[in-house]
């Protein structure tokens, strides 16, 4: 729904992969491994 709506408004919209690969995993990775350091050592 929102990548057609920002498709009608001309707007750039990622894929979902796109959108994982570029936001979610540099950011959600380093926080895991904190995680994983943290609690599973």
């Amino acid at each position: 729904m929102v990548k057609s709506i920002a498709e009608q408004q001309k707007a750039h919209a990622p894929t979902f992969l796109g959108y994982v690969f570029r936001f979610t995993l540099p950011y959600l990775l380093p926080v895991l491994l904190v995680v994983w350091a943290v609690f599973f050592r």
